[in-house]
């Protein structure tokens, strides 16, 4: 069984794909104390009305793209335990819902399932914790039609947009839950028994487009068979 060092906090941004609900996409973030148990607030009601404005810019951030096929709905929060469960176990997840759900920017003319990621980097330059990553949904990312990647000139604003959200969750975090709370990397080793957790201090996007499985699976599939003589 996989234990973690300390108790940590799983935040979520939840929507759906399309006005009709077709699908559901979400994107999580990890907050943890490295070197502490973090509290069971009462606080975290507070903690998502204050940080929701910020994730809200960041969906709807034109170099972000999330394109509009992707509606940002609610934020999800939860404590969770060193063994990988909610703490308590009969903990309901705070739900913040956003008062008009709304679309990212852009027309949607890729996959659903196409995805930018950010990765998470810590002090930490390899092993347990030290990298952690983020797929935000990237449905009318423009792509360079000779390489087929992300146009390099959308590259810092989007890394700059992450680091305005990532930065306004740590501040809310410190004033809403605890001092030492911070968007971090959590990770253990359920072989060897390691595990350990470290503030994020840096972000990497690369120009690679992503395809987040998950997604996929759980879209509808329509066929047509065509026979032939």
């Amino acid at each position: 069984m996989v234990h973690y060092a300390h108790s940590h906090y799983a935040l979520r941004a939840v929507g759906t794909f399309g006005s009709g609900a077709l699908d559901n996409w979400s994107a999580g973030l990890r907050l943890a104390d490295p070197t502490a148990e973090v509290p069971d607030s009462t606080n975290y009601a507070a903690f998502l009305a204050a940080i929701a404005p910020a994730i809200e810019t960041f969906h709807k951030t034109v170099e972000v793209r999330a394109g509009n096929s992707a509606w940002l709905k609610e934020l999800h929060f939860a404590r969770v335990g060193t063994d990988g469960k909610y703490n308590p176990t009969t903990q309901v997840t705070t739900i913040h819902t956003y008062a008009t759900p709304f679309s990212g920017v852009g027309i949607s003319v890729l996959p659903w399932n196409s995805a930018c990621v950010t990765s998470l980097k810590t002090a930490f330059p390899r092993g347990i914790a030290s990298n952690g990553r983020m797929y935000w949904p990237a449905t009318s990312m423009p792509l360079n039609a000779a390489t087929g990647r992300m146009q390099s000139v959308d590259m810092p604003a989007y890394a700059l947009a992450v680091k305005a959200m990532i930065e306004a969750i740590n501040t809310a975090a410190a004033a809403q839950l605890a001092a030492g709370v911070r968007v971090a990397v959590v990770g253990a080793d359920g072989k060897s028994g390691s595990a350990r957790s470290a503030k994020v201090t840096s972000i990497r996007i690369d120009d690679r487009l992503d395809t987040i499985e998950r997604r996929e699976n759980d879209q509808p599939v329509n066929t047509w068979t065509q026979g032939i003589a």
